[in-house]
């Protein structure tokens, strides 16, 4: 975990590279949390991991890249992760483009019609296919598990 950029927090992007032992065939998975205050945080962070990404030992590997990215999909972070060089894939968007009702931050509140999706997974094109995607609005007797909708999506490769 670092600070740097601005955050107060420290903030971090944990990977690992996955290995089907039948098969031999393996994918990266790429999860963070970015700083929710900070926008040069978050900014430096996208840069980074395109970075990191590109940089990646086995390149031809496809990629996952999940997580509390704290920035919507119009915040200039998330925007640079989908243009060049990298112009990952939306799994949400891939399933659900036009959908409105998106927010996954509701600080244990609930509900889903103000605000935007900050919890993203992303894929690279050309690497699979999203088979679905869902933000989790699950609760019990209005108890929730955090404070952001859980987001999940179906990949094959």
């Amino acid at each position: 975990a670092s600070k740097s950029w601005g955050n107060e927090i420290p903030r971090i992007c944990s990977w690992a590279r996955f290995i089907e032992k039948e098969t031999d065939r393996a994918f990266y998975v790429f999860n963070v949390h970015w700083d929710h205050q900070s926008q040069p945080s978050r900014v430096g962070a996208a840069g980074l991991i395109i970075e990191r990404i590109i940089k990646r030992k086995n390149s031809k590997d496809p990629i996952i890249l999940m997580g509390d990215f704290n920035a919507s999909e119009s915040n200039p972070a998330i925007k640079a992760l989908k243009a060049e060089p990298l112009k990952l894939i939306d799994t949400y968007r891939e399933v659900y483009p036009d959908e409105k009702s998106v927010r996954t931050f509701h600080g244990f509140r609930g509900g889903s019609s103000a605000g935007g999706k900050i919890d993203h997974v992303f894929v690279l094109p050309g690497t699979g296919s999203v088979k679905s995607a869902a933000i989790i609005r699950y609760n019990r007797e209005g108890s929730f598990l955090s404070d952001h909708y859980p987001v999940r999506a179906q990949i094959s490769f």
